[in-house]
């Protein structure tokens, strides 16, 4: 079953995912030098996962391996702290996170994007086992 509008298909009865004709030509177009767009879009992806990821390992490897090598007083509350924070949605801090970077003049900028993605990954990289 087909639902017709000024004799164009708007949807299709059962719903494909898969297109109805398969042309190597769509492939190569997207990843050709031709369009830049999806190059810059690839190179910006790259660099912003890229400086976030050293951005996280710089702080929390130093933290992480304090933290299991030392016994020091507020120990286990940081360990509960690094915890609670893990339990929260990185949904619900994006309204604090997002008027920062207004504040900051930071928006749409991958100056404000690498310390977000950072922080919102430390967590993960700055625990460790208590032994």
């Amino acid at each position: 079953m087909a639902v017709v509008n000024f004799g164009l298909i708007l949807a299709v009865s059962p719903p494909s995912c898969l297109p109805s004709t398969w042309e190597w030509s769509n492939f190569t177009h997207l990843w050709s030098l031709t369009d830049p767009r999806v190059v810059d879009a690839l190179m910006f992806s790259l660099y912003v996962a890229g400086a976030s990821t050293l951005l996280a390992l710089a702080v929390g490897m130093p933290t992480a391996y304090y933290t299991a090598r030392h016994r020091f007083r507020g120990r286990g509350a940081f360990l509960l702290l690094v915890l609670v924070t893990q339990m929260f949605a990185p949904t619900a801090l994006l309204v604090g996170v997002y008027r920062e970077m207004v504040s900051l003049d930071l928006t749409d900028t991958a100056d404000g994007l690498i310390p977000v993605k950072a922080a919102f990954n430390l967590p993960g990289s700055a625990t460790s086992s208590p032994t």
